[in-house]
């Protein structure tokens, strides 16, 4: 189990992490990626070994755009053929020791505690997909300000829509592990989120909700009078309506509110729960629910093609969104940081269409032109991770 190094410092020579009275890893691979060993303790050769390969893979992700095990295996920076490259990294998604504990978790430790301290509140918005050959992914991300990391995840064999409410709840329960103790935390998602058992344990926890809800739910209002929210009317003038304290579902969960929308530029109402009381902040709040899709599309047609991976082991799955969600973070941050990019950026994009790409097409394109020209690239990363004052802990999981 790798420890997670809070204690971080900075060289008075270069822009990158170094670790108090340790040397990283040998490594071949480029320098930037490498520079992500500062995330990590190694105690063991091994561990040093398979921290060297699991950065290697993820370098090698990045470049090539692609999960595709060939394409992985170009771009491997190690003195092998290409097909031994393929073996290679097939090994290492199935070995006991790719966990998201010791691979994932360090790397997502440091970004919350530095992305946290900029915000007062968190949302975590909880969403599926489908990957590989048959399966489906369920997600928790995490949403600080203007910034998305995917938090913890789990893959199963069936499609996104086949995990139960005890899975949801268990998935949020991984989340609040990972998460430092925050003010305020809100759970965004989609109707099939919304159960009795997961607004009990949200509550529990004293967070807020707003979950979107199918328009047959049937509520009861504070007048204990029922009906299904397709039956209720829209004002005429201001195309919402609004209900305070009303009790949804077979299970009857009281204290629910429920917001009804319907504008122009929806097709179909949208009907919200939520056990926020403020109507203009309730949909302010959902619009941030969207951000998930952005991420499923960074990790998939977007950015590096995941779902068009044919493994269909779920536990290799799940450890491919190791390398895929680092990858995704990395660049997502690279191209946040328009500050210290933007002498790239007019070499490849232009100005009038930058509002198109994504922040994570952006992170990709950089990364890209900065492989090209052979310039360094991590400070773009750093500097917007760097947090002087973190304290070392061990994580377990």
């Amino acid at each position: 189990m790798y420890k997670f190094i809070n204690n971080l410092e900075k060289s008075t020579e270069t822009t990158i992490f170094v670790k108090k009275n340790q040397q990283n890893p040998p490594c071949t691979m480029n320098k930037d990626i490498k520079n992500l060993t500062s995330c990590y303790i190694v105690s063991q050769k091994s561990e040093e070994l398979r921290l060297e390969n699991h950065l290697n893979f993820t370098n090698s992700i990045i470049q090539r755009k692609s999960v595709n095990m060939e394409e992985v295996g170009k771009g491997l920076d190690l003195n092998i053929q290409q097909q031994s490259g393929v073996m290679k990294f097939k090994r290492f998604l199935k070995n006991k020791f790719t966990t998201f504990g010791s691979l994932y978790l360090p790397f997502v430790m440091i970004l919350i505690k530095k992305l946290y301290s900029d915000t007062n509140t968190l949302f975590l918005a909880i969403d599926g997909t489908n990957l590989g050959n048959s399966c489906g992914a369920l997600m928790v991300s995490a949403i600080f300000g203007e910034y998305q990391i995917p938090l913890c995840w789990s893959v199963k064999k069936g499609n996104k829509g086949h995990f139960s409410a005890s899975e949801h709840q268990k998935l949020l329960e991984t989340a609040k592990q990972i998460i430092p103790n925050i003010e305020k935390v809100i759970v965004l998602g989609d109707g099939e989120f919304y159960s009795h058992e997961l607004v009990s344990f949200i509550e529990q926890e004293k967070w807020q909700y707003v979950f979107r809800m199918a328009k047959d739910t049937i509520i009861e209002d504070k007048n204990l009078d029922t009906y299904k929210l397709k039956e209720l009317e829209f004002d005429k003038f201001l195309h919402f309506f609004y209900l305070e304290n009303c009790t949804v579902g077979e299970k009857r969960k009281e204290g629910v509110n429920i917001f009804g929308i319907h504008e122009k530029q929806y097709k179909d109402p949208i009907y919200l729960a939520s056990n926020i009381d403020n109507l203009p902040e309730i949909r302010y709040i959902y619009k941030k629910r969207w951000w998930i899709e952005t991420l499923f599309a960074g990790i998939k047609s977007r950015g590096f093609n995941i779902h068009k991976t044919r493994i269909k082991n779920p536990e290799m799955l799940s450890n491919l969104l190791i390398f895929v969600c680092i990858a995704f973070c990395f660049c997502h941050i690279i191209g946040k940081n328009i500050l210290d990019t933007q002498y790239i950026l007019p070499n490849i994009l232009r100005k009038d269409r930058i509002d198109s790409y994504s922040a994570v097409n952006i992170g990709l394109k950089i990364v890209e032109y900065c492989y090209e020209k052979k310039i360094p690239f991590f400070h773009f990363f750093q500097n917007i991770i760097d947090y002087p004052n973190l304290k070392t802990q061990t994580i377990m999981m």
